[in-house]
């Protein structure tokens, strides 16, 4: 793997006995104390040239395996020539690491022919970058960027390999940041940690006996040491980890391969550890969630990966139920996570209620993974019921209402009406009225009513017109009608005109339907209502009276100019069943007034 050219430039040769053939004389050697390793190169040459001709100064040959198992390999380059990859395999290599790239631009000419060799007969490849560091600002990035988009390496390869043997006149230090900005460059663009192919010396020497780089997490030593039968792991024996790949020596004999080729031992039996398996997962959190029909939901999706760095692109690609609309945020992912949005619709396509189960795909690098989140979709929140109308009794309200238009698409289990003030409650399931009590006598109140169904309480209807609570007639029994309207002045019901200020009005209250559910029979000695004022011509207030006057005492319903109002009220009858109402206000001012029962009091006996 490491060659002399003219004892200055190194490259990549047949055999690294040729390194020293026919230049024996002029040729600075390295004698080092118990090993026979790659020595330091002094410059690089752009792309390798033709070992000198003459007699090689072999290295010992092929020694015998050391006594624990470890696995056989090689390592090629284009001075190999042509491999015959079923002759290898047959001799029982079990790996083999070749040359990809080398600086920013050469591309070993072997290296696609090599690789589809062996990967063709099943012998797990690595492919390695000849490092040509310089000064030249971001040289480290850019010849890794070169690497990876050469190397191609796929699930079942090898780690991507750093070949180290000179140092382009860098420093110490320089060389140091060079070499790391080299593996954190592979390692983003991969996702998995570069080995590292270097002698004990260079590394001693020309890094510095580093151990910051092992201890950044770039534990894969592939030592190159020669002729001895243990080799010399530098940088505290690698920070612990000792050697992974041993290159023995640079002229061994493979059965299809032409002449000395490199050799090496793999340090153990199994070479899953140092296999680039990208991979990724899918995961929704949580695996289950519930949403009301017309509301939107969401569930994370954790994108777990396992040296894969490729974006990946999610979508859903199971049905979705009816009016449903989905998105991810982010899409594609480059990091861990993104929030599927799920929406469902109320109108005017509804969603149906019920489960249902989207299948989650991540497509990205090759790989397509999925996962599978459960959406429970409920009846959405009923809507506010109508027509809400309160009538006062003793310290208590009854509060009638109108079931809302759209239940939300699930059956109505109880309504509530709420008192403002105080918040006194009453409830009802089947019925459409429930009695408010507990509220203070001749205080006015208003009440909202909420519907309820199997998703929750909806939205609450607009407040009942103000009523104030008065004490009952002792020994007196109320009776609820259908509410029913006895007085509108603009149609003429009940009075015969619109009302004036200052002329007192009397109607008839009593008798006036045949329907029971209706009428206000003739021995009522009270009734409840809702009086109501519009079309004012000027601020004032409206008097309802037991018997009619011009000049009443008490106000029933205060008004400003142009605002129509309501006040709840119970009142006694006048004599035959009537009451009177005036219109207190400045003189020739009109108005119209409206006025429905909700309900009578007959006295006891």
């Amino acid at each position: 793997m490491m060659l002399v050219r003219l004892a200055i430039v190194r490259s990549r040769r047949p055999s690294r006995s040729a390194r020293f053939a026919g230049i024996l004389s002029g040729i600075l050697m390295f004698t080092l104390a118990a090993m026979v390793s790659p020595g330091h190169a002094l410059g690089a040459s752009p792309q390798p040239v033709a070992a000198p001709a003459g007699p090689a100064l072999t290295t010992p040959s092929q020694p015998s395996p050391p006594p624990v198992a470890l696995l056989p390999g090689l390592d090629v380059s284009r001075w190999q020539t042509t491999v015959n990859w079923p002759q290898v395999a047959a001799a029982g290599e079990r790996f083999v690491v070749m040359k990809a790239t080398e600086g920013t631009e050469y591309v070993d000419p072997m290296y696609a022919t090599n690789r589809a060799g062996a990967m063709g007969v099943g012998i797990p490849m690595a492919a390695y970058h000849f490092a040509s560091p310089d000064g030249s600002p971001n040289e480290a990035v850019i010849e890794a960027d070169h690497y990876v988009a050469v190397a191609g390496l796929t699930a079942g390869n090898l780690l991507p390999a750093l070949d180290l043997e000179q140092t382009g006149g860098l420093s110490v230090p320089a060389l140091q940041a060079w070499v790391r900005s080299w593996l954190d460059e592979v390692t983003a663009q991969l996702g998995i940690a570069p080995m590292i192919y270097v002698s004990p010396i260079f590394w001693m020497t020309s890094m510095g006996n580093d151990t910051s780089i092992p201890q950044a997490g770039y534990k894969v030593l592939w030592i190159a040491n020669w002729g001895v039968t243990s080799p010399t792991v530098p940088a505290a024996n690698w920070n612990g980890n000792g050697w992974t790949f041993w290159q023995y020596t640079d002229c061994g004999n493979v059965a299809g391969i032409t002449g000395c080729v490199d050799l090496d031992w793999f340090n153990g039996s199994d070479l899953t550890p140092v296999t680039y398996n990208p991979n990724f997962g899918l995961v929704a959190a949580p695996t289950g969630q519930s949403v009301t029909r017309g509301a939107s939901t969401s569930f994370a999706i954790a994108i777990n990966r396992s040296e894969f760095v490729p974006p990946v692109t999610l979508s859903v690609t199971s049905p979705m139920p009816d009016g449903t609309t989905y998105s991810f945020s982010p899409n594609p992912v480059t990091g861990s996570t993104s929030t599927l949005t799920i929406t469902t619709s109320n109108v005017p396509t509804v969603t149906p209620t019920g489960i249902s189960t989207p299948t989650i795909s991540g497509v990205g690098g090759g790989l397509s993974r999925t996962t599978v989140a459960n959406l429970t979709v409920l009846a959405a929140l009923p809507d506010a019921p109508t027509g809400a109308a309160a009538t006062a009794l003793d310290a208590s309200a009854l509060v009638s209402w109108t079931p809302p238009a759209n239940d939300g698409g699930g059956t109505i289990t109880s309504y509530t009406a709420t008192a403002a003030p105080g918040g006194q409650t009453c409830s009802a399931s089947s019925l459409l009225s429930c009695t408010v009590k507990g509220l203070a006598n001749g205080t006015a109140y208003t009440f909202t009513v909420a519907a309820t169904n199997v998703s929750g309480t909806g939205a609450a209807s607009s407040p009942t017109a103000p009523v104030t609570p008065i004490p009952s007639m002792i020994g007196a029994t109320y009776f609820a009608v259908t509410p029913n309207r006895l007085v509108d002045s603009r149609s003429h019901l009940g009075l015969s005109s619109i009302l004036k200020a200052g002329v007192a009005g009397t109607f008839q209250v009593t008798g006036r339907s045949t329907d029971p559910n209706l009428n206000i029979p003739t021995g009522a000695i009270a009734v409840t209502g809702n009086l109501t004022v519009t079309g004012q011509s000027a601020p004032g207030y409206l008097a309802l009276t037991t018997v009619a006057t011009k000049a009443p005492k008490t106000s029933t319903l205060n008004f400003p100019l142009g605002d129509s109002r309501a006040n709840g009220v119970t009142i006694p009858l006048g004599t035959g069943g009537t009451l009177g109402i005036t219109y207190v206000s400045k003189a020739g001012a009109t108005t119209d007034v409206v006025f429905d029962v909700t309900g009578y009091f007959l006295a006891p006996g």
